[in-house]
């Protein structure tokens, strides 16, 4: 019971951020069943993915594992779209980023990338906070 409440508590949090920082979903006038959705469809992802991949044999952790985050979390985004219909990827623009020494410059995005960027986001995320927790206990 703990494991799926983190892992629901951690698919909201990516969500959020990635909201917050790339701002490429649109959840339409039904905001918080949509949002709630996506975030329901992310953790379920999240607690089953190691089970899964274990059973066909594949690594776990490193880069790989991180790589089938990514794709997962791609495809389960793109197939939210599909199923509900206030939830939308939209066209967006990343603000500037400025780190000392370094300036990334404002990026306008189409739908394809602005779904690219919002997985590697949401992915990156509950992998951060899953390895900060000390993985599955």
């Amino acid at each position: 019971m703990r494991y799926a409440i983190r892992s629901f508590v951690f698919a909201y949090i990516s969500v959020y951020i990635t909201q917050a920082y790339v701002d490429g979903f649109d959840f339409g006038t039904a905001f918080v069943s949509s949002f709630l959705l996506v975030v329901i469809a992310i953790a379920l992802l999240n607690m089953f993915m190691i089970p899964i991949l274990k059973l066909v044999s594949v690594p776990s952790t490193g880069i790989f594992y991180a790589a089938m985050s990514f794709l997962l979390t791609l495809l389960v985004l793109y197939l939210m779209t599909v199923f509900i219909p206030a939830f939308e990827i939209k066209n967006t623009t990343l603000r500037e980023v400025v780190i000392p020494g370094f300036t990334f410059s404002a990026k306008t995005l189409t739908i394809y990338w602005s779904l690219i960027v919002s997985s590697v986001f949401v992915s990156s995320i509950v992998n951060f906070l899953v390895w900060l927790c000390g993985g599955k206990k």
